[in-house]
């Protein structure tokens, strides 16, 4: 077989491939949406404050991370979470001050309130992707719907990236502290689809079908990497993630 009919046989099973991965139907999403909503409905939560006191020890020791899993032991859900030092009110001050993501969120470039109507706020976001020397912006926008001062949710309406959910649940602890929770899923697929990255969906895909357990592990990395930022935002101190480091408030931005 000639060099171009090998390629020309290349394209067509990565045209293949891809069609049949992007024709199956993400399952996982809705059981995201219900995990999500049993946690900001506190079904799955402390009810007492002897059950507060077990999360609140647990948490103390550092970061934890939660992975929901349905009746098929498939992850739909990822939560982190943490100890912040600091008092709740200045906890939802930082959740809730997107012009400044950038400032202490690691691949956030822009980030802008493009409507707020009641508790409804939409978001716009732009993060960038690096893969080596390569970077790859990724546009969306996100509707937050605000639960009274301590819990948000939110999700995808526009943009790049879709079937993706979050939100946070704070806790208010003795000695200015706050106990907080941050739960976030995304499709990697559909990411890989939407945005230029979808020269490596063919890698992406295969490694998924084959350890389906990375789509939890880049989730659980989000997580703890949007904890680890408010954490320190709300702190006043500094976050440093490779060569990337995060702003104090009073500092400028380049």
């Amino acid at each position: 077989m000639s060099v171009k009919a090998q390629i020309l046989v290349s394209i067509f099973l990565l045209v293949v491939f891809l069609g049949d991965a992007f024709a199956r139907e993400n399952e996982t999403y809705p059981k995201a949406i219900t995990a999500l909503n049993e946690i900001l409905m506190e079904k799955n939560e402390a009810k007492t404050p002897a059950e507060l006191k077990i999360n609140e020890q647990i948490a103390g020791r550092g970061r934890i991370i939660i992975i929901d899993v349905d009746e098929n032991d498939k992850g739909r859900l990822v939560t982190a979470g943490m100890i912040i030092n600091a008092p709740l009110k200045k906890v939802w001050e930082v959740i809730n001050d997107y012009e400044h993501y950038p400032e202490f969120l690691p691949y956030t470039e822009k980030v802008g309130v493009l409507d707020r109507k009641g508790n409804q706020i939409k978001v716009g976001y732009q993060i960038v992707l690096k893969l080596g020397l390569l970077k790859f912006p990724v546009n969306y926008t996100l509707l937050h719907s605000l639960q009274g001062d301590s819990k948000v949710s939110w999700h995808s309406v526009e943009g790049d990236v879709s079937n993706v959910i979050g939100g946070w649940k704070l806790y208010e602890l003795e000695g200015k502290r706050t106990l907080a929770f941050y739960s976030v899923y995304s499709d990697i697929r559909l990411l890989m689809r939407k945005t230029a990255l979808r020269v490596f969906s063919f890698i992406i895909n295969s490694l998924l079908d084959k350890q389906p357990e990375l789509e939890e592990l880049v989730n659980s990395s989000t997580a703890a990497l949007v904890a680890r930022g408010v954490k320190a935002r709300a702190e006043g101190k500094i976050m440093k993630l490779g060569d990337w480091e995060s702003k104090l408030p009073n500092q400028v931005l380049p």
